[in-house]
């Protein structure tokens, strides 16, 4: 709370009042404790959202690219299992299509080709 309304005066000093050169001097003097807390307070708020915003679109976008190459890896080991084993019984499509692990999916891809069986690979 202390925190929010510390951000919420320097936005106010930043936007609303004029320094003058020995108070903006002394402003950044105050803040120089933290280089890395100084940079966040010289940031307009409207700057800090930009940021806060680009932070949740990459994490946003590490998400949904995870998710693709998770279905992307669905998708071929599907296609090397009918591959090696002919038309697949749904219940192994859908095993496989709720496997959600890069290495899990990984693993199998590799294996298929050493197999003898699904059920070999535990999909059956």
């Amino acid at each position: 709370m202390l925190e929010n309304r510390r951000v919420l005066l320097l936005d106010f000093v930043e936007a609303y009042l004029e320094l003058t050169p020995e108070e903006a001097e002394e402003y950044k003097i105050l803040a120089a404790g933290n280089p890395r807390e100084t940079k966040a307070m010289w940031m307009t708020w409207s700057e800090r959202l930009k940021a806060d915003g680009k932070k949740e679109g990459l994490k946003l976008g590490k998400l949904e690219g995870r998710q693709e190459a998770v279905r992307s890896l669905q998708q071929v080991l599907l296609f090397q299992l009918e591959q090696r084993f002919g038309p697949l019984p749904e219940r192994v499509r859908s095993q496989v299509e709720a496997i959600d692990s890069l290495r899990r999916l990984t693993r199998l891809a590799e294996r298929v080709l050493t197999v003898g069986s699904l059920r070999e690979l535990r999909l059956h």
